[in-house]
């Protein structure tokens, strides 16, 4: 604790600006976190790049987190999103069922990338969040339940790679939308469980399958 309040009193010193102060323990912590978490439910790396927490505003905020394309796909990233805004009193997060008030999305790019080997990459993201149903999987799986009343996106563009012989690309804007995740009878729901209801949300928003010319092809390598 100590530590901490000497870096923040030196980058004051400095006249450094607050985006520019380091980062706490327990900012450090909750990167490392989440990428760690996201990471192994969605089985492809997850990387945040700086996580801040205003406790008096009761807001963590995420910049520039990156989910990396699933293996056997072209793109690098697969969904990249510039701010995440987390409300929530922050020591219920700590508990068993933390109630999360808000999660804003803003500034989402989504490379949706069919290969003709492996599918949709956001499906095979998906599938992998939804791999957790044999015993010895659900006793790796955090246990945590998240209750989260509003889920927001904003500014967001999907951009829709098809591998034909001209790798055709077509690019789409995302509407606003809300989506909540209480989970059935309000005890909320689970890491994976969650990432399988965001992600099935964004390729339903985004059209992915309806009107591409990909849902045809998508069933076809499914089979």
């Amino acid at each position: 604790m100590i530590r901490v309040l000497l870096l923040i009193a030196v980058a004051a010193a400095a006249d450094v600006a607050p985006d520019e102060a380091p980062p706490t323990m327990l900012e450090k912590v909750a990167q490392r976190g989440i990428g760690r978490v996201l990471s192994f439910v969605l089985d492809a790396p997850v990387a945040v790049e700086r996580v801040r927490l205003d406790r008096e505003a009761q807001v963590l905020e995420l910049k520039h987190l990156r989910i990396a394309n699933p293996k056997g796909f072209d793109g690098d990233t697969a969904i990249a999103v510039e701010t995440v805004l987390v409300e929530a009193d922050p020591k219920l997060l700590f508990s068993g069922e933390p109630l999360v008030r808000l999660v804003e999305a803003s500034g989402a790019a989504v490379n949706a990338e069919v290969d003709l080997s492996h599918g949709l990459n956001l499906k095979k993201l998906m599938d992998s969040a939804g791999r957790f149903k044999g015993p010895k999987l659900l006793k790796v799986l955090p246990k945590k339940r998240w209750r989260i009343e509003k889920g927001v996106l904003e500014n967001g563009a999907v951009e829709i790679a098809t591998p034909l012989l001209s790798k055709q690309t077509t690019r789409k804007t995302l509407e606003r939308y809300e989506i909540s995740l209480m989970g059935k009878d309000g005890k909320g729901v689970t890491a994976n469980e969650a990432m399988v209801h965001v992600l099935q949300s964004l390729i339903e928003r985004a059209g992915l399958l309806e009107g591409t010319g990909l849902e045809p092809l998508v069933g076809l390598l499914n089979r």
